[in-house]
């Protein structure tokens, strides 16, 4: 024993598993360090004396409740779920390459309008004989409407939104869909090309998907056991109070104490149930009683259940389970206390934040301020570098941009707002591809001609006009993260000044056993010969 805080002794096997827990570069110390890090052990007893003097391990009951009922249904799902889960065959993982036809990826075109009865005027010109991307230059909305609706790329799956894969991943190349929902308005989605890709390749993922596949499916199984064993029971005949309390109809004292759904040593009561559904649902509130049931099997059945089975089977009486209980209730007792007497003390002022902001703005990361530039920005990869060649051989790029950018019909996204001439502001440049290139200052580059740069799917030839410099991130940027800063440098102040008081609280109850102290830190004696 090295110390004795109360009637707890702090031994030497205690000290070096702490140590062994500290950064590397805290180890070490010598007998200094190694007293520091006894100090540490010894105050983290005092404020657990403390907060079982205030009556905080008590305090803490139900958090504490809620966290052992957490660790019961994790090691359920661990043995019942996890361990019992089997991995999937490759025939397994091959059917279901087939049978979800997994793989398909799509290169589309599309002509976007505003309404469904636009979408369909579209469909009747295709059908008439109409051609697909001279359409789309004529009526689309979308701004790829002058390369004809071409979207410039292969789609997998899992790149489109549910409408639009369900609408078009069926077709066959040359198959134009029906007018598609999107949030811009009305598809109309032709299919230019189409491709799998190899079994081999997606095996991976295959097995990714069919892991979590069959871990669902191992759980319902499990949940369905567990309704089995405990009867549990759906009342029917409550669900449309619930539901009706639940828009704010209120509920009688006799309706809220009814059980909406009932088992083997317990119920789920209607006004519980009209207490959390929000807090459950995490959207909108289920629309009848089918959608009601269906919640609870999904977000509360399963853990209250889990949670059932593992009382039942004495998993929070087991030796190991205590040992954790106490050592988790001395943790959320010290943090309690902490809260209390620490970080409910510390004020931080806003104006304190705006003026370490202006006394500190050299330890915050800079941006890159507002760039200008000169730009010719075409569709090709080829025509990028004869408007290059044409510039290189003297010709004004401010001309070249008038004959052939396609940067004014386009919208300002980004930060670029063009300015006319080729001229080309951006502001913030964090997200531009411009800021890849340049960096965050730069000066060097100032007249150069560059190109071609691939920027909004498109190709560019530049010059930039004026030197890139930094700028000091915005105060609401950094704004929380001073104010983190700044409560926690006082905090720590308030600590420090609260565990001296502490300290001088318990002095009476906490003996250091210096013998036992200096034989730890004293080397072993050289053995005889």
């Amino acid at each position: 024993m090295l110390v004795r805080v109360g009637d707890q002794p702090i031994t030497a096997g205690e000290l070096q598993r702490f140590e062994a827990g500290l950064p590397a570069r805290l180890r070490g110390g010598g007998p200094e360090g190694r007293r520091q890090h006894l100090q540490s052990l010894v105050d983290r007893r005092l404020l657990v004396l403390e907060a079982r003097r205030r009556g905080l391990d008590q305090a803490v009951q139900p958090a504490l409740e809620e966290q052992l009922t957490r660790k019961m249904i994790d090691q359920l799902v661990e043995e019942e779920i996890e361990r019992k889960q089997q991995a999937p065959t490759e025939e397994e993982m091959k059917a279901a390459y087939e049978r979800y036809e997994l793989g398909w990826q799509v290169w589309p075109a599309h002509i976007l309008s505003s309404t469904r009865a636009e979408a369909e005027e579209v469909i009747r010109a295709l059908e008439g004989g109409a051609d697909f991307a001279s359409l789309a230059r004529q009526r689309s909305l979308a701004e790829d409407a002058e390369r004809g609706g071409d979207l410039g790329k292969f789609f997998g799956s899992e790149d489109a939104v549910p409408v639009l894969r369900e609408g078009t991943f069926e077709l066959l190349v040359g198959g134009i869909s029906q007018p598609l929902q999107t949030k811009d308005g009305y598809e109309v989605v032709k299919v230019l090309d189409k491709r799998r890709i190899p079994y081999e390749k997606l095996r991976d993922t295959i097995v990714q998907e069919m892991k979590k596949r069959k871990w669902a499916a191992r759980r319902e199984q499990f949940v369905q056991e567990l309704k089995e064993r405990f009867q549990v029971r759906y009342h029917g005949v409550q669900a449309q109070a619930v539901l009706q309390a639940a828009q704010g109809a209120g509920l009688s004292p006799e309706e809220a104490a009814a059980p909406l759904v009932s088992y083997q040593g317990g119920a789920l009561l209607a006004g519980v149930c009209v207490e959390h559904l929000p807090q459950w649902t995490k959207g909108p509130l289920p629309a009848d009683s089918l959608e009601l049931f269906t919640t609870l099997e999904l977000w509360v059945l399963p853990d209250t259940l889990m949670a059932l089975a593992g009382r039942a089977e004495g998993r929070d009486r087991q030796p190991e389970m205590l040992e954790w209980k106490e050592k988790k209730r001395e943790e959320l007792a010290v943090d309690q206390l902490y809260a209390e007497q620490v970080a409910t003390q510390v004020k931080v002022d806003p104006g304190e934040v705006e003026r370490y902001y202006q006394e500190h703005q050299d330890q915050f990361e800079v941006l890159p301020g507002e760039v200008q530039l000169t730009e010719v920005l075409v569709d090709s990869e080829a025509e990028a570098r004869k408007v290059l060649q044409a510039a290189q051989a003297g010709e004004k790029l401010e001309v070249l941009a008038d004959k052939h950018s396609r940067r004014p019909k386009m919208k300002p996204v980004g930060g670029h707002t063009y300015k006319g001439r080729g001229r080309m502001v951006i502001s913030p440049m964090y997200h531009s591809p411009y800021h890849d290139f340049f960096g965050d200052a730069n000066a060097k580059d100032v007249g150069v001609l560059q190109g071609p740069l691939l920027v909004q799917d498109k190709y560019s030839v530049f010059r930039l006009d004026q030197p890139v410099v930094p700028a000091p991130l915005p105060l609401q940027q950094v704004r929380r993260p001073i104010l983190y800063r700044l409560r926690k440098e006082r905090e720590a102040a308030a600590f420090d000044q609260y565990i001296a008081g502490l300290r001088r609280q318990y002095a009476g109850q906490v003996q250091w056993f210096e013998d036992a102290l200096a034989r730890l830190e004293s080397p072993p004696a050289p053995a005889a010969k």
